[in-house]
């Protein structure tokens, strides 16, 4: 470690004992700078290293929907002082976890240890860590901390466990963490059935649990601590119920991906057998063991396969080798003891996909950056296998088009930025040999009528943003450079608007590829209102453009695709005087990302062809709910599976 990196240690632990709670980030900056920590990357780096050891610190996802980016924390009792005291508040509890904004002050009574000025960092705080959610409708003023609902479950409909007219699962635990079902209704609360406002009783979701609606089917939820065991119950259409208790299990898996030494399996109970339950793993091992009928312990004899067909969807039944031909699959739950399926069969999940190689030629490589974009592109080109390349690892599958199957390789950058974006495509190209690559994830974009939150936008034009001119005696000026898009995305960009193409990419905006309800959007009446920010001209234009968009008197229409020019740079842009510096010089631009200048950087030496597929998770000059990060994820990673299925590129035609 250079030794300068200990004299920014030493002096921020100085301030700390001066009683110092918080710093900024430009005072971060300035305090890197006098040790001669001059460059950016160091100077985050360094602030990683402050992180881990406890000095500083910081909670900063630059493309996340939190603004803690501008705020270190010197002392770290403060932060879970400050989110105990919310959430243990008796108010709270006699509010049944509902709060709002400003009732912030009264939870955090100390204004010399909590300021006003940090109610805003505590409350995203405990949204970044899935402690509350804000109510959809709210615009980020009203939330609700799970873990203050009443612990009495209603009365909200359960079928017996081995009813045929419901889709029952289980799933066991060595121990059931208490706080688990309130981070999971966190992560679902975009699905959750709201009772009546004015009634005290929250009739759909308590402490343990919660009725959510997903793709159209009443899902009951149910945690207990004392069995530790989860319930879940699909009641609804037979043919997306699976679809629904799939998304169910991904959320659950993400939890458990956090929570070390937790072992979770999960269960199936028999259709028309009481008290029957059998270890979903125990089942996928009897179809490799190739024996259909078994019987289970204190039951009738089952059929393996129908069992799995019961529970889960068609993309994962493909990776199931039922024929005893098929790709590698794994359930995605950090399940303890469990085996995974391969083109040789279950095997332990500690040999296997690791050791494939990749193939001499990949027709599609798959860019993205924040886990929510990966796992999201992960879930629409199941089945899939893991491949450990020399210089990064990938996923890899197939899929089915009008041309034949068409490869597709998957990865993911470490880091935000164009450096690192150009380094990750470099590997792809070199490794992997692709012949056309999707850079898929979110943007922010500038407020406009033609689009809005949700949908997708393709960069017919690239704008970089990295340069900046910098003249003697004159503020620094931007001087974009990039170019035109590859001639072959520009060909299928002239072909996509057409009616035809639309009809081929089929309903990718639809329940069963987007596996979330679009967010609502109350837009306020007053370009004044706190969801705003910017001078009144830009507040004006983008409450014109959100309610071109979401229109009080309908529902939200299905997600668009467009195609916008794209501005790339290594600034996240979430300020509306950036944003008209931006258009001052390019007027085109509609959407801002951080990668995309790499990754053409990287594919412009071997000609390659990138398509930039960006869901709007931000509209600059407005705050938006959280839930549109998720929801954008999902957007675009559902239009790149449809447009890569559709046929309408065909990577081997020269």
């Amino acid at each position: 470690v250079p030794p300068h990196y200990f004299a920014v240690k030493r002096e921020i632990e100085q301030w700390a004992e001066s009683q110092r709670t918080f710093i900024t980030r430009d005072e971060y900056g300035e305090l890197c700078i006098k040790h001669t920590v001059t460059d950016h990357n160091e100077q985050e780096r360094l602030l990683r290293f402050l992180h881990d050891l406890g000095v500083a610190l910081n909670f900063d996802d630059p493309t996340g929907p939190y603004q803690l980016g501008e705020t270190n924390v010197l002392d770290p009792a403060w932060v879970t002082d400050a989110v105990y005291r919310v959430i243990t508040n008796p108010k709270l509890t006699e509010d049944r976890g509902v709060f709002r904004r400003d009732d912030v002050g009264t939870l955090l009574p100390d204004p010399k240890r909590f300021p006003a000025d940090t109610h805003g960092f505590v409350i995203d705080l405990m949204r970044k860590f899935e402690l509350c959610f804000d109510f959809p409708d709210s615009a980020g003023d009203r939330f609700l901390v799970p873990e203050r609902l009443p612990k009495d479950e209603p009365n909200v409909g359960w079928q017996p466990e081995e009813s045929p007219e419901s889709l029952n699962f289980r799933v066991a635990y060595n121990v059931l963490p208490p706080g688990l079902v309130c981070r999971f209704i966190v992560k679902m609360h975009n699905h959750l059935t709201f009772p009546d406002p004015t009634r005290k009783v929250a009739q759909t979701y308590w402490r343990d649990g919660a009725v959510l609606q997903v793709h159209g089917n009443r899902c009951l939820v149910r945690g207990s601590v004392e069995e530790s065991r989860i319930y879940i119950q699909v009641q609804g259409d037979e043919a997306t119920r699976r679809e629904a208790l799939s998304l169910i299990r991904e959320k659950l898996a993400d939890i458990h991906r956090t929570i070390k030494e937790l072992q979770a399996t999960e269960m199936i109970p028999v259709p028309n057998q009481p008290g029957v339950v059998i270890d979903y793993a125990t089942v996928l091992e009897n179809i490799r063991e190739e024996i259909d009928r078994f019987i289970p312990p204190g039951g009738r004899a089952v059929g393996a396969k129908s069992l799995i067909a019961r529970v889960d969807t068609e993309q994962r039944l493909s990776g199931y080798a039922l024929n005893g031909t098929g790709t590698s699959f794994e359930t995605g739950f950090a399940v303890h003891g469990a085996r995974r399926w391969s083109r040789t069969g279950l095997e332990s999940p500690d040999k296997g996909a690791d050791d494939q190689e990749l193939p001499d030629r990949v027709d599609f490589g798959i860019i993205t950056m924040k886990d929510e974009e990966y796992q999201a592109v992960e879930l629409r080109f199941e089945p899939l296998r893991r491949i450990r390349g020399r210089k990064q690892p990938y996923l890899f599958g197939q899929v089915p088009t009008p041309q034949g199957e068409k490869s597709v390789l998957i990865t993911r950058c470490l880091e935000q930025g164009q450096k690192a974006a150009q380094q990750c495509a470099n590997n792809m190209i070199q490794e992997g040999k692709v012949r056309w690559i999707l850079l898929v994830g979110i943007a922010g974009a500038f407020p406009a009528e033609e689009y809005s939150l949700g949908d997708v936008l393709l960069a017919s034009r690239v704008y970089d943003f990295a340069v900046t001119a910098a003249v003697e005696g004159k503020a620094p000026e931007q001087n974009p450079g990039g170019d035109r898009v590859h001639p072959d995305v520009a060909y299928l960009l002239k072909e996509l608007p057409g009616l035809t193409c639309q009809k081929e990419l089929g309903e990718w905006q639809g329940p069963a590829m987007v596996s979330m309800p679009k967010p609502k959007v109350l837009v306020p009446e007053k370009p004044s209102d706190k969801a705003f920010y910017g001078d009144k001209a830009w507040r004006l234009k983008v409450q014109k453009g959100l309610r071109a968009n979401f229109p009080a008197d309908r529902e939200p229409r299905p997600p668009l695709n467009r195609i916008v020019p794209v501005g790339t740079s290594n600034v996240l842009v979430k300020d509306s005087e950036v944003a008209k510096e931006w258009l001052s010089v390019a007027r085109a631009v509609g959407h801002v990302e951080m990668e995309l200048g790499g990754v053409q950087e990287a594919a412009a030496q071997e000609n390659i062809p990138v398509l930039s597929v960006r869901g709007i998770s931000d509209v600059v000059g407005f705050r938006r709910s959280s839930a549109w990060t998720e929801f954008a994820c999902q957007t675009a990673a559902a239009f790149a599976r449809a447009l890569i299925g559709s046929g309408l590129i065909d990577p081997a035609r020269e």
